[in-house]
């Protein structure tokens, strides 16, 4: 999965976000970039944590904005890497430095996505290490350590 998004370059390496809200758009800059999703995709996103709390906060210190599969704003199934090199706070109880922002058109393509997430967030040294990234030569030797 970390070669993929190193070779799709979906990986954005952060210092800090002004608030949950500025962490979402900052974590959809490569997707839009790509053209993968449109930038009212951020609103959707934001809208849905607003709505129904920070459901997207999947572990300690790792998000996971998503929002229903096929939205108008979303072209391309895809995941991108953010990393923010200062917690950003959805909460109290919630707080990540790592974002896997999704997007899905395609619901075989996603299951295999989040199969490949799964695949890294369940290897625990890997997660770690993860947390310690700083940009993308960080990825790259872990994509190489891991074969991943």
């Amino acid at each position: 999965m970390l070669k993929e998004l190193i070779k799709k370059d979906l990986c954005a390496f952060y210092d800090d976000a002004s608030d949950w809200k500025d962490a979402i758009a900052k974590s959809c800059s490569k997707l839009i970039e790509k053209k993968i999703v449109s930038k009212d995709y951020i609103n959707e996103l934001v809208a849905s944590v607003d709505k129904y709390g920070p459901y997207i906060c999947i572990d300690e210190g790792i998000a996971m904005p998503h929002s229903t599969q096929g939205g108008v704003n979303v072209f391309e199934t895809e995941i991108a890497f953010t990393k923010f090199e200062k917690e950003v706070e959805f909460d109290e109880e919630n707080k990540s430095v790592l974002f896997f922002t999704l997007a899905s058109v395609n619901p075989e393509k996603h299951i295999e996505n989040m199969q490949k997430l799964m695949e890294v967030l369940g290897n625990d040294d890997l997660k770690e290490e993860l947390f310690n990234v700083r940009n993308i030569d960080d990825i790259k030797r872990l994509s190489e350590k891991y074969d991943i």
